[in-house]
Protein backbone atom coordinates (compact mmCIF):
# COMPACT_ATOMS: atom_id res chain seq x y z
CA UNK A 1 0.00 0.00 0.00
CA UNK A 2 1.40 3.40 -0.92
CA UNK A 3 0.70 6.67 0.84
CA UNK A 4 0.12 8.58 -2.39
CA UNK A 5 -1.93 11.76 -2.17
CA UNK A 6 -5.32 10.88 -3.71
CA UNK A 7 -7.16 14.10 -2.84
CA UNK A 8 -5.62 17.57 -3.02
CA UNK A 9 -7.04 21.09 -2.87
CA UNK A 10 -4.78 24.07 -3.56
CA UNK A 11 -5.97 27.56 -2.60
CA UNK A 12 -9.62 26.62 -3.10
CA UNK A 13 -12.17 29.43 -2.75
CA UNK A 14 -15.87 29.42 -3.55
CA UNK A 15 -18.03 32.54 -3.58
CA UNK A 16 -21.83 32.64 -3.51
CA UNK A 17 -22.43 36.16 -4.77
CA UNK A 18 -20.51 38.30 -2.28
CA UNK A 19 -20.55 35.64 0.42
CA UNK A 20 -17.58 33.24 0.71
CA UNK A 21 -18.44 29.59 1.24
CA UNK A 22 -14.77 28.64 1.70
CA UNK A 23 -11.59 30.68 1.21
CA UNK A 24 -7.98 29.75 0.37
CA UNK A 25 -8.31 26.15 1.52
CA UNK A 26 -5.40 23.73 1.15
CA UNK A 27 -6.15 20.07 1.78
CA UNK A 28 -4.48 16.68 1.29
CA UNK A 29 -5.76 13.15 1.90
CA UNK A 30 -3.47 10.18 1.30
CA UNK A 31 -4.32 6.59 0.47
CA UNK A 32 -5.18 4.76 3.68
CA UNK A 33 -5.69 7.99 5.63
CA UNK A 34 -8.79 9.29 7.40
CA UNK A 35 -9.03 13.09 7.45
CA UNK A 36 -11.76 15.02 9.27
CA UNK A 37 -12.99 18.53 8.54
CA UNK A 38 -14.16 19.77 11.93
CA UNK A 39 -16.20 22.87 12.62
CA UNK A 40 -19.66 24.25 13.41
CA UNK A 41 -22.57 24.33 10.98
CA UNK A 42 -22.05 27.03 8.37
CA UNK A 43 -18.25 27.04 8.74
CA UNK A 44 -17.59 25.95 5.13
CA UNK A 45 -17.08 22.20 5.56
CA UNK A 46 -19.87 21.14 3.20
CA UNK A 47 -18.82 23.65 0.53
CA UNK A 48 -15.29 22.25 0.55
CA UNK A 49 -16.59 18.66 0.50
CA UNK A 50 -18.85 19.40 -2.48
CA UNK A 51 -15.94 20.96 -4.38
CA UNK A 52 -13.70 17.96 -3.73
CA UNK A 53 -16.55 15.61 -4.75
CA UNK A 54 -16.92 17.42 -8.07
CA UNK A 55 -20.39 18.75 -7.30
CA UNK A 56 -19.31 22.40 -7.12
CA UNK A 57 -16.56 24.12 -9.08
CA UNK A 58 -14.22 26.45 -7.18
CA UNK A 59 -14.29 30.18 -7.88
CA UNK A 60 -10.51 30.13 -7.44
CA UNK A 61 -7.92 27.44 -6.91
CA UNK A 62 -7.50 23.88 -8.12
CA UNK A 63 -8.62 20.42 -7.05
CA UNK A 64 -7.12 17.04 -7.88
CA UNK A 65 -8.79 13.73 -7.05
CA UNK A 66 -6.94 10.65 -8.34
CA UNK A 67 -5.90 11.62 -11.89
CA UNK A 68 -8.60 14.28 -12.43
CA UNK A 69 -7.87 17.99 -11.99
CA UNK A 70 -10.22 20.96 -12.23
CA UNK A 71 -10.43 24.58 -11.12
CA UNK A 72 -9.55 28.11 -12.19
CA UNK A 73 -6.61 30.48 -12.38
CA UNK A 74 -5.51 32.08 -9.07
CA UNK A 75 -6.81 35.54 -10.01
CA UNK A 76 -10.30 34.35 -10.99
CA UNK A 77 -13.50 34.78 -8.96
CA UNK A 78 -15.70 33.05 -11.50
CA UNK A 79 -16.34 29.29 -11.20
CA UNK A 80 -15.11 27.41 -14.23
CA UNK A 81 -17.31 24.67 -15.68
CA UNK A 82 -16.66 21.21 -14.33
CA UNK A 83 -14.78 18.97 -16.79
CA UNK A 84 -17.14 17.02 -19.08
CA UNK A 85 -15.38 13.72 -18.31
CA UNK A 86 -15.68 14.11 -14.52
CA UNK A 87 -18.32 11.38 -14.50
CA UNK A 88 -15.46 8.92 -14.95
CA UNK A 89 -14.07 9.95 -11.56
CA UNK A 90 -17.37 9.15 -9.87
CA UNK A 91 -16.85 5.47 -10.66
CA UNK A 92 -14.04 5.61 -8.10
CA UNK A 93 -15.55 8.03 -5.59
CA UNK A 94 -18.15 7.33 -2.93
CA UNK A 95 -20.07 10.34 -1.63
CA UNK A 96 -22.54 10.63 1.26
CA UNK A 97 -24.22 14.07 1.57
CA UNK A 98 -25.17 15.83 4.80
CA UNK A 99 -28.84 15.64 3.89
CA UNK A 100 -30.94 12.51 4.42
CA UNK A 101 -32.54 12.59 0.98
CA UNK A 102 -33.36 9.27 -0.68
CA UNK A 103 -35.88 8.36 -3.41
CA UNK A 104 -38.86 7.86 -1.10
CA UNK A 105 -40.97 5.77 -3.46
CA UNK A 106 -38.32 3.10 -3.87
CA UNK A 107 -37.39 0.42 -1.37
CA UNK A 108 -33.82 0.30 -0.11
CA UNK A 109 -33.20 -2.88 -2.09
CA UNK A 110 -34.56 -1.32 -5.31
CA UNK A 111 -32.42 1.77 -4.84
CA UNK A 112 -29.24 -0.21 -4.18
CA UNK A 113 -29.91 -2.38 -7.24
CA UNK A 114 -30.29 0.81 -9.29
CA UNK A 115 -26.96 2.13 -7.99
CA UNK A 116 -25.26 -1.18 -8.77
CA UNK A 117 -26.65 -1.12 -12.32
CA UNK A 118 -25.56 2.49 -12.75
CA UNK A 119 -21.99 1.47 -11.97
CA UNK A 120 -22.34 -1.66 -14.15
CA UNK A 121 -21.58 -4.04 -11.31
CA UNK A 122 -22.12 -7.68 -12.36
CA UNK A 123 -25.59 -8.76 -11.19
CA UNK A 124 -24.59 -11.71 -9.02
CA UNK A 125 -21.74 -9.78 -7.42
CA UNK A 126 -24.03 -6.80 -6.82
CA UNK A 127 -26.76 -8.90 -5.19
CA UNK A 128 -24.24 -10.46 -2.83
CA UNK A 129 -22.77 -7.06 -1.91
CA UNK A 130 -26.24 -5.55 -1.36
CA UNK A 131 -27.21 -8.34 1.03
CA UNK A 132 -23.98 -7.93 2.99
CA UNK A 133 -24.39 -4.16 3.35
CA UNK A 134 -28.03 -4.51 4.35
CA UNK A 135 -27.04 -7.03 7.01
CA UNK A 136 -24.08 -5.00 8.31
CA UNK A 137 -26.17 -1.83 8.62
CA UNK A 138 -29.13 -3.69 10.17
CA UNK A 139 -31.46 -2.89 7.27
CA UNK A 140 -32.35 -6.40 6.10
CA UNK A 141 -35.73 -6.38 7.83
CA UNK A 142 -36.71 -3.05 6.24
CA UNK A 143 -35.07 -3.52 2.84
CA UNK A 144 -38.36 -4.12 1.00
CA UNK A 145 -40.27 -1.23 2.56
CA UNK A 146 -40.65 2.12 0.80
CA UNK A 147 -38.04 4.54 2.11
CA UNK A 148 -40.73 7.18 2.56
CA UNK A 149 -41.27 5.75 6.04
CA UNK A 150 -37.57 5.54 6.94
CA UNK A 151 -36.12 7.51 9.85
CA UNK A 152 -33.16 9.85 9.30
CA UNK A 153 -30.82 7.20 10.64
CA UNK A 154 -32.12 4.53 8.28
CA UNK A 155 -31.77 6.89 5.33
CA UNK A 156 -28.17 7.64 6.30
CA UNK A 157 -27.47 3.90 6.36
CA UNK A 158 -28.88 3.51 2.84
CA UNK A 159 -26.74 6.41 1.64
CA UNK A 160 -23.65 4.75 3.13
CA UNK A 161 -24.41 1.44 1.41
CA UNK A 162 -25.05 3.17 -1.93
CA UNK A 163 -21.77 5.08 -1.74
CA UNK A 164 -19.78 1.94 -0.95
CA UNK A 165 -21.27 -0.41 -3.54
CA UNK A 166 -18.85 0.73 -6.31
CA UNK A 167 -15.87 -0.08 -4.00
CA UNK A 168 -14.47 3.47 -4.23
CA UNK A 169 -10.83 4.50 -3.90
CA UNK A 170 -11.92 7.80 -2.35
CA UNK A 171 -14.77 7.98 0.17
CA UNK A 172 -16.28 11.34 1.17
CA UNK A 173 -18.87 11.50 3.93
CA UNK A 174 -20.60 14.61 5.26
CA UNK A 175 -21.90 14.34 8.84
CA UNK A 176 -21.52 10.53 9.08
CA UNK A 177 -23.15 10.21 12.51
CA UNK A 178 -26.20 12.37 11.81
CA UNK A 179 -29.34 10.51 12.89
CA UNK A 180 -27.50 7.32 13.83
CA UNK A 181 -27.99 5.40 17.06
CA UNK A 182 -24.92 4.73 19.27
CA UNK A 183 -24.50 1.12 18.10
CA UNK A 184 -24.45 2.15 14.44
CA UNK A 185 -21.98 4.96 15.19
CA UNK A 186 -19.54 2.28 16.40
CA UNK A 187 -20.14 0.25 13.21
CA UNK A 188 -19.47 3.34 11.07
CA UNK A 189 -16.27 4.03 12.99
CA UNK A 190 -15.13 0.45 12.35
CA UNK A 191 -16.16 0.80 8.71
CA UNK A 192 -13.98 3.88 8.21
CA UNK A 193 -11.00 2.11 9.77
CA UNK A 194 -11.56 -0.93 7.52
CA UNK A 195 -11.69 1.28 4.41
CA UNK A 196 -8.44 2.99 5.38
CA UNK A 197 -6.76 -0.38 5.92
CA UNK A 198 -7.69 -1.23 2.32
CA UNK A 199 -5.96 1.93 1.07
CA UNK A 200 -9.07 4.06 0.59
CA UNK A 201 -8.66 7.81 1.16
CA UNK A 202 -11.43 8.82 3.60
CA UNK A 203 -12.55 12.43 4.00
CA UNK A 204 -15.32 13.25 6.45
CA UNK A 205 -16.89 16.42 7.78
CA UNK A 206 -18.41 16.61 11.24
CA UNK A 207 -19.02 18.76 14.28
CA UNK A 208 -19.03 15.59 16.41
CA UNK A 209 -15.56 15.97 17.93
CA UNK A 210 -15.59 12.83 20.13
CA UNK A 211 -16.38 10.69 17.06
CA UNK A 212 -13.80 12.49 14.92
CA UNK A 213 -11.06 12.06 17.53
CA UNK A 214 -11.67 8.29 17.65
CA UNK A 215 -11.66 7.78 13.89
CA UNK A 216 -9.43 10.34 12.12
CA UNK A 217 -5.67 10.48 11.59
CA UNK A 218 -5.56 14.21 10.83
CA UNK A 219 -7.90 17.15 11.32
CA UNK A 220 -8.63 20.43 9.58
CA UNK A 221 -10.35 22.99 11.82
CA UNK A 222 -12.78 24.99 9.65
CA UNK A 223 -14.18 28.26 10.97
CA UNK A 224 -15.74 31.29 9.27
CA UNK A 225 -15.05 29.88 5.79
CA UNK A 226 -11.34 29.33 6.41
CA UNK A 227 -9.09 26.55 7.63
CA UNK A 228 -7.87 27.75 11.03
CA UNK A 229 -5.45 24.90 11.79
CA UNK A 230 -4.55 21.38 10.75
CA UNK A 231 -2.64 18.43 12.16
CA UNK A 232 -3.03 15.25 14.16
CA UNK A 233 -4.97 15.30 17.43
CA UNK A 234 -1.76 15.20 19.46
CA UNK A 235 -0.14 17.97 17.40
CA UNK A 236 -3.17 20.24 17.75
CA UNK A 237 -3.52 19.64 21.49
CA UNK A 238 0.18 20.37 22.01
CA UNK A 239 0.09 23.48 19.81
CA UNK A 240 -2.78 25.03 21.76
CA UNK A 241 -1.91 23.56 25.20
CA UNK A 242 -5.32 21.90 25.21
CA UNK A 243 -6.57 18.92 27.20
CA UNK A 244 -8.70 17.61 24.33
CA UNK A 245 -9.52 18.30 20.69
CA UNK A 246 -12.57 20.41 21.50
CA UNK A 247 -10.45 22.75 23.61
CA UNK A 248 -7.81 22.89 20.87
CA UNK A 249 -10.50 23.90 18.39
CA UNK A 250 -11.77 26.59 20.76
CA UNK A 251 -8.32 28.17 21.09
CA UNK A 252 -7.54 27.79 17.36
CA UNK A 253 -10.58 29.88 16.41
CA UNK A 254 -10.13 32.51 19.12
CA UNK A 255 -12.65 31.11 21.55
CA UNK A 256 -10.23 31.42 24.45
CA UNK A 257 -11.16 35.09 24.81
CA UNK A 258 -14.80 34.14 25.31
CA UNK A 259 -13.81 31.59 27.94
CA UNK A 260 -11.96 34.31 29.87
CA UNK A 261 -15.03 36.56 29.53
CA UNK A 262 -17.17 33.78 31.00
CA UNK A 263 -14.81 33.47 33.96
CA UNK A 264 -15.06 37.21 34.55
CA UNK A 265 -18.86 37.11 34.30
CA UNK A 266 -19.12 34.24 36.76
CA UNK A 267 -16.64 35.91 39.11
CA UNK A 268 -18.83 39.02 39.29
CA UNK A 269 -21.98 37.13 40.24
CA UNK A 270 -23.18 37.75 43.83
CA UNK A 271 -22.25 34.99 46.26
CA UNK A 272 -25.55 35.12 48.11
CA UNK A 273 -29.10 35.62 47.03
CA UNK A 274 -30.91 38.50 48.75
Amino acid sequence: MTNAVLVEADGVTRWFGEVPGIQDADLKVRAGEIVALVGPNGAGKTTLMNIVAGILSPSRGRVRVLDYTWGTAPESRRPAPLPPDLWRLRRHLGFVPASHEVPEFLTAREFLRFIAALYENPRSEAESAIERWLAYLDLSGAADRLMKGYSHGMRKKVQLAAALLPRPRVFICDEPTSGLDPATVVLVRDLFHALAQQGVAVLLATHDLPFAEKVADRFYFVHSSRIAAQGSAEELKARYHASDLAEAFLFAVGGGERRELLRELVAHQPNETP
